[in-house]
């Protein structure tokens, strides 16, 4: 059983992953503009929103120009979402930790609120495809950096860099959402 959590808002930590090199979008996806914003504008506001406090940009690239924020470049840089997973996990004091692509601007802070609610007796609260519940999107998450911090950087260390097999043995809740609010845009035609 994992430990029980008293949730405030300042046990939150909030982190946007920007470090992809966007080769199937063309250009930096980041900023491509959704109702003339950047998208990951629509992510940072969200994520900061469910947590009360600016998000940290994990991996952000020299040609974003972060609106609000710190950019952290860690030890892990460019080895995957896994590492940049153990990096923001080992960067915060906060014992919750939400985390969000910066390519999914359509998860409402209403959904990131939605993870952290869930964080009760779990090392992480995972958003699933409610029709395809196979279909995890394990950068839409929430983790108790107490509990997994060491357990997913011995995996890291490992060798392994796939969150899906290195949370083997967390207690992990997968929470349904519609398909339409977990949409990434890998592509300009997901936009469409």
């Amino acid at each position: 059983m994992e430990n029980q959590i008293n949730l405030t808002k300042s046990h939150i930590a909030a982190f946007v992953f920007a470090g992809g090199t966007s080769r199937r979008f063309g250009s930096n996806k980041a900023l491509f503009e959704i109702d003339r914003r950047p998208m990951i504008e629509w992510v940072a506001g969200n994520i900061g929103a469910a947590a009360e406090r600016d998000p940290i940009f994990v991996g952000a690239r020299d040609d974003l120009k972060i609106p609000q924020g710190d950019v952290l470049i860690g030890k892990r840089e460019g080895t995957g979402p896994l590492g940049a997973l153990c990096d923001a996990l080992e960067l915060t004091t906060s014992q919750i930790v939400l985390v969000a692509p910066c390519d999914t601007p359509f998860f409402s802070s209403e959904s990131f609120s939605r993870l952290v609610a869930r964080m009760n007796n779990v090392a992480a609260v995972v958003a699933v495809d409610s029709e395809r519940q196979d279909n995890a999107h394990w950068l839409l998450s929430c983790w108790n950096a107490d509990v997994c911090r060491k357990h997913l950087a011995d995996q890291y260390d490992s060798g392994e860099r796939a969150i899906h097999r290195a949370v083997s043995g967390l207690n992990v809740h997968f929470e349904s959402f519609d398909e339409r609010e977990l949409r990434n845009i890998n592509s300009r035609s997901d936009i469409e």
